[in-house]
């Protein structure tokens, strides 16, 4: 296994050309990226893993990566993580899919980010709230029992995601 990294004080801080694994043995194993440009710009401060492969012909191809970067303009320590994947025909420059921001918004970045599941989750909470108060006032003391409220709750969220297109 070239690569092989043991104790905690060994580390590895020149560029692994030909190494076929890298390993990292502990009881607390982890692996650190760091950029050390000095910059506060949004995106900057990244750092990525990159998946490759090589098709039958021999040519490489990209076909997923994992990057982390600053999230915002600040001086402070605010992160964002991405997932891309190749789709097939993206050459070396994958499509991001998903995406986390420093806020704790998870995105899928289908249609420019079309479900931000944060959000999707107050929408539906605020639905739901009309809807009791709507049900509450038609039905007046004959209000739904509990079981019938939170059917109607996942019916609600199914519809408002298939509608989000």
């Amino acid at each position: 296994m070239a690569g092989y990294i043991g104790a905690r004080s060994v580390s590895l801080s020149t560029t692994v050309a030909n190494a076929q694994d890298v390993t990292a043995t502990d009881t607390t194993p982890e692996v650190t990226i760091i950029n050390n440009t000095h910059e506060d710009t949004d995106g900057g401060r990244e750092g990525k893993v990159i998946f490759k492969g090589q098709q039958s012909g021999g040519e490489e191809s990209t076909l997923a990566e994992i990057r982390a970067a600053h999230d915002g303009s600040s001086d402070d320590e605010k992160g964002k993580i991405s997932f891309k994947t190749n789709d097939g025909n993206d050459s070396n420059s994958p499509t991001e899919r998903w995406l986390i921001t420093s806020e704790g918004h998870f995105k899928a970045a289908a249609n420019g980010y079309g479900i931000d599941f944060l959000l999707l989750k107050e929408v539906v909470q605020l639905q739901m709230a009309l809807f009791l108060m709507i049900m509450k006032k038609e039905l007046g003391h004959q209000f739904l029992k509990m079981e019938v409220q939170v059917e109607l709750l996942w019916l609600f969220t199914v519809v408002h995601i298939l509608t989000l297109k």
